[in-house]
């Protein structure tokens, strides 16, 4: 057994509970624990979408990874244990690449096995954007040189979907919709006849199925606005705090047919909605209100003041004992990552490698100076103080951005929802 690979595994599932409000979920059950499968995933940031798919789903998956990712001796034996694979380009020198025969006759192999599934992140490239852009051949051509070298025709491509709300952002949501897969058997007569063809077909088939599940912005240009426009919707959008991982596709598909609404609008009307858009932004600064407290008004209750009212010293105790590798991740993150593809996952790593450290050395402590009953006590009340720190926060910034709101003239806040309304009226 790979203890490594299951620790990692298990302890990074929890990380992302931490750096992620939620998870949404759907279609893993096309997943089949048995298969043979190859699943192909967009990929918006550097590599953290195939660290938080592989944690949701039964099957073990082998991930493609860049070859200059691999380090050093020290780092491949470690990317190695938690099965990921290095693929090299040319950029990475005639050595790397001629080691790429042999990996795709590893891939195969693994393909063949059906023991873990292959993950491959199809566009090739990373880019932080609501945006599905052209696929490569590999993962069709993975399918068809697997059946080439050993027969099997029950190998199938499965289209998965990632919408981040803002991946850099601490405490976003991420969501996951797994669509039908390709079937192998389906292409087989096309790649008999014509193999280019094949490949070629696999992967607009592949585009289109995934294209179903990516929220995807037509215009670069339209960016900011589409984005502001999603975030308003999203701030009507009750997020339980749990549980954490949510079989849901309400919200995504909210958002998938807004941005389709924006997509067919004409370019003028698209500039004037960003107008409309700006002039709402600049009457919320005026009054420094916030959209969220426009849209859920009514989280400033006395309910939700009494709980932050006591929950405050738990908060405090929560915060004090795991803010300082959180704090140090993100100081981290901001200074050494430039490119926002990278922000997230620098400060989930790091933060999540700093936090072990931290949460082993406080047990220790507990240990010498209560013997096993301070270190059982700091092994089980450091992390469940972090988590209610997490739900105070998230709660506070909600009762806080309604109270301001909720402060402002009638009139004014009328004059804010009916800019809102008209706004959303217009792409939902």
């Amino acid at each position: 057994m790979n203890l490594i690979y299951h620790f990692v595994r298990y302890t990074v599932g929890i990380a992302c509970t931490v750096y992620f409000r939620k998870v949404f979920i759907t279609g893993r059950e096309q997943i089949k624990k048995d298969g043979k499968t190859i699943i192909a995933l967009n990929h918006p940031t550097a590599c953290i979408e195939p660290i938080i798919f592989g944690s949701l789903i039964d099957k073990h998956i082998q991930v493609l990874l860049r070859g200059d990712a691999f380090l050093s001796k020290p780092v491949e034996w470690f990317l190695r244990k938690i099965k990921t694979i290095p693929i090299f380009r040319q950029r990475d020198g005639i050595d790397n690449l001629r080691k790429n025969e042999q990996i795709m006759d590893e891939i195969e192999a693994k393909i063949h096995d059906g023991k873990d599934a292959v993950l491959v992140l199809v566009e090739g490239t990373s880019e932080h954007e609501k945006r599905l852009r052209p696929l490569k051949k590999g993962a069709a051509r993975m399918m068809f040189q697997t059946y080439e070298k050993y027969g099997d025709t029950d190998i199938s491509i499965v289209p998965v979907g990632v919408n981040y709300t803002d991946s850099h952002r601490f405490r976003s949501t991420v969501s996951f919709q797994v669509n039908e897969p390709l079937l192998l058997e389906n292409y087989l007569d096309l790649y008999k006849e014509n193999k280019a063809r094949a490949i070629k077909k696999v992967t607009k088939d592949l585009q289109d199925a995934m294209r179903e599940k990516v929220i995807h912005i037509a215009d670069k240009a339209d960016d900011d606005m589409a984005n502001l426009l999603l975030e308003f919707n999203r701030n009507e959008f009750k997020i339980n705090a749990f549980p954490y991982e949510e079989e849901s596709e309400t919200l995504t598909n909210q958002e998938w047919n807004i941005v389709e609404n924006i997509n067919k609008k004409s370019k003028d009307e698209r500039i004037e909605l960003a107008a409309q858009t700006d002039a709402y932004i600049r009457r919320l600064n005026e009054y420094r209100a916030e959209d969220h407290g426009a849209a859920q008004s009514k989280r400033s209750n006395f309910i939700n003041w009494i709980l932050l009212f006591f929950g405050f010293p738990l908060h405090l105790a929560g915060l004090i004992w795991n803010f300082p590798p959180l704090r140090f991740a993100k100081h981290f993150a901001d200074k050494k990552s430039s490119d926002i593809r990278f922000h997230a996952s620098l400060r989930l790593g790091v933060g999540y490698f700093i936090w072990l450290i931290w949460y082993v050395l406080w047990i220790i402590l507990g240990f010498v100076v209560s013997n096993w009953v301070g270190g059982i006590a700091v092994a089980i009340l450091m992390p469940v103080l972090g988590r209610i720190s997490l739900l105070y926060s998230d709660l506070r910034e909600e009762v806080s951005s309604a109270f301001c709101y909720n402060g402002l003239p009638d009139e004014e806040k009328a004059a804010i929802q009916k800019m809102r309304n008209k706004l959303l009226a217009q792409v939902r």
